[in-house]
């Protein structure tokens, strides 16, 4: 006769597996059962088609990295905060319960480089040279940290 597991441990294993996307070998590792029980258990209730229709239902976020952007100007750089933000507030609606005070954190920082930027912006009467200018190494570096984006990583 097999083990007998709690049952919110089999559906921990469901959502880390079904809604976080995880690999039964990374599932394991998170509950501290086996790979082969994990497949038995997905096989048994249907994981794998449960993921699937997460996913068509579009209730998965997309875990694709966002697409590297070019930010020279200012005016850039506050267009690549606006999506920063939004791909955060996208991610953290998709499942409120999973919302950290580190996602809080995350988009409060960005929401204030984008008001730091804004408020910076050439007013629309000033000439098309100043508007030209690029961002500062500091500010730059500023938003590829608040976008998780290594400055190593070619643009």
């Amino acid at each position: 006769m097999g083990w007998e597991y709690p049952s919110d441990l089999v559906w921990k294993a469901q959502e880390l597996y079904c809604v976080d996307r995880l690999s039964y070998t990374a599932v394991a590792e998170a509950v501290g059962v086996s790979a082969t029980t994990l497949k038995a258990w997905g096989q048994r209730y249907n994981w794998a088609q449960k993921r699937e229709e997460l996913a068509q239902a579009g209730k998965i976020p997309d875990a694709r990295p966002a697409p590297r952007c070019k930010i020279g100007t200012k005016a850039e750089a506050v267009a690549a905060l606006h999506d920063a933000v939004e791909r955060k507030l996208g991610l953290a609606l998709a499942d409120p319960d999973k919302i950290t005070s580190q996602t809080v954190t995350d988009i409060k920082r960005c929401l204030e480089l984008v008001a730091d930027l804004e408020a910076s912006l050439p007013k629309e009467t000033v000439v098309e040279e100043e508007k030209k200018r690029g961002l500062s190494r500091n500010m730059a570096d500023s938003i590829y940290k608040a976008l998780g984006i290594s400055e190593d990583e070619p643009v």
